[in-house]
């Protein structure tokens, strides 16, 4: 399977997963995604999933932000709680 094909097939997955919980900026849905294009395209930091970030508009529309801070995907993965978790594993899942 491609990258292209892989990409879509995670944006699929998750575009119903939707959380009444977020942030001003990077939502949980927001975070989610950067965080799937991370690990398709093997980023290896937060530092650099910024930079990719700020360089591409593919990605920028994608999810519908256009920057965040190195440290933002750091501090928002450890603001999520366990029933988060639990509800984007079952999510995917199903």
């Amino acid at each position: 399977m491609d990258k292209t094909t892989t990409t879509t097939t995670f944006k699929e997955a998750i575009y119903p997963v939707k959380y009444q919980r977020g942030f001003r900026k990077c939502t949980y849905e927001k975070l989610v995604a950067l965080m799937i294009d991370a690990q398709i395209y093997r980023m290896p930091n937060a530092k650099q999933l910024a930079l990719t970030l700020k360089n591409s508009e593919e990605l920028q529309a994608s999810v519908n932000l256009s920057s965040i801070s190195s440290s933002q995907p750091t501090r928002r993965l450890r603001d999520i709680g366990a029933d988060v978790s639990r509800t984007l594993f079952s999510d995917m899942v199903n």
